[in-house]
């Protein structure tokens, strides 16, 4: 089951969230993503899954937190699996929504 749903214009319904409940059947016309936090392991693990001729295929995104919080003075560090930081993690999810919102129109155009 899918955290959530992208069709091919972005659009999303999220279910994690709300009460609704999904197909069990994905349809070749979204792309499912389901997200993980690993706050151990400080990463964010992004599952994005789509349907071409019957088969799944998916992406998978890592966005994870540097293992040494002193590696660069220069560098601004910060935990990605932090809950209150998430509005800083949203964008990168974003951009990985495109590349999957992209791939998915091109498997519709086939």
């Amino acid at each position: 089951m899918p955290d959530y749903e992208i069709d091919a214009d972005g659009a999303t319904q999220i279910y994690r969230t709300t009460f609704e409940q999904t197909s069990t059947q994905q349809s070749a016309d979204l792309v499912w993503r389901n997200v993980y936090i690993s706050q151990r392991h400080k990463q964010v693990l992004c599952i994005d899954r789509l349907l071409q001729d019957g088969k799944t295929f998916g992406y998978v995104y890592l966005i994870q937190s540097e293992d040494s919080p002193y590696a660069d003075n220069n560098a601004m560090h910060w935990d990605v699996s932090d809950h209150r930081l998430m509005q800083s993690v949203a964008p990168i999810l974003d951009d990985c929504m495109s590349l999957s919102v992209s791939m998915l129109q091109l498997l519709q155009n086939k």
